[in-house]
């Protein structure tokens, strides 16, 4: 079973689910010469969808992200194939000041029902904004990757409170609120040491999960989490604060699951 979903603009790779706590949004120019510019914050997001014409569709979307996972609701299905090829490589962090994007290393990419999306990015959300069964885990990371025709694939993985994640140590140590890009000296990323060693997983259509809230994304969400520590959590969130868009109704999207 192929689902793709197309996305209005291949741009919106780069920024993906991870969104901007304040966004500034390009609009036409008015006589004055100055840009109007609508901004969004996680305080009020049930106000997204009118802060500016063109995030309209969080508020009006039908397949919109995050939402509630149930396995008991997903059909199991063993026609959605998924490969991940993702590449080891030096830990590049892209600080944007409201949150941070792990850079993919090069050359990565998955297979998802026959089509290649590569890599592009990595960035977490506390607590997360996908819930499994009613429940809430401390946080969620998603990877982001797109096609050449600009269609979104996200992985996400549940990080549930526990042991430290030593794949993403170097990363809540380096995580800050400062803009720009930086790569960490003699520090290697492998993301793929942060999936569960159980790759069983929810797959439908979904949205980013923050304004322009696009739907067309083409979600991967395993259903076993990873670990992180209390001390990471608090790291996070201390620099952060909350990053999750509450859960957004499921209505009558086909949710499947691959796996045991």
């Amino acid at each position: 079973m192929r689902m793709t979903f197309l996305l209005a603009a291949s741009a919106v790779a780069l920024a993906a689910c991870g969104g901007a706590a304040e966004d500034t949004a390009t609009t036409t120019e008015p006589a004055g010469g100055e840009v109007e510019a609508a901004s969004w914050t996680y305080e009020n997001p049930g106000d997204w969808g009118t802060v500016h014409d063109e995030y309209a569709t969080c508020a009006t979307g039908t397949v919109q992200s995050p939402i509630n996972l149930v396995r008991a609701d997903a059909t199991d299905s063993e026609d959605v194939s998924l490969e991940i090829n993702w590449a080891e490589g030096p830990m590049t962090i892209d600080g944007v000041g409201y949150n941070s994007n792990l850079v993919a290393p090069e050359g990565g990419y998955i297979m998802l029902e026959g089509e290649r999306y590569d890599f592009v990015q990595a960035h977490l959300h506390m607590p997360s904004e996908y819930t499994i069964e009613g429940e809430q885990p401390a946080g969620d990371i998603h990877f982001v990757h797109a096609n050449e025709a600009g269609e979104l694939a996200v992985i996400g993985v549940f990080l549930a409170e526990g042991d430290a994640n030593e794949a993403l140590a170097a990363a809540f140590e380096e995580f800050n609120t400062d803009e720009g890009t930086r790569t960490l000296e003699g520090i290697t990323f492998d993301p793929s040491a942060v999936l569960p060693a159980t790759r069983s997983f929810f797959r439908f259509p979904g949205s980013l999960t923050t304004p322009p809230c696009s739907e067309g994304v083409n979600w991967v969400f395993m259903s076993e989490p990873v670990t992180i520590s209390a001390e990471q959590i608090a790291m996070y969130t201390d620099l952060y604060g909350n990053t999750a868009r509450p859960v957004q109704p499921t209505g009558d999207r086909q949710i499947l699951f691959v796996g045991g």
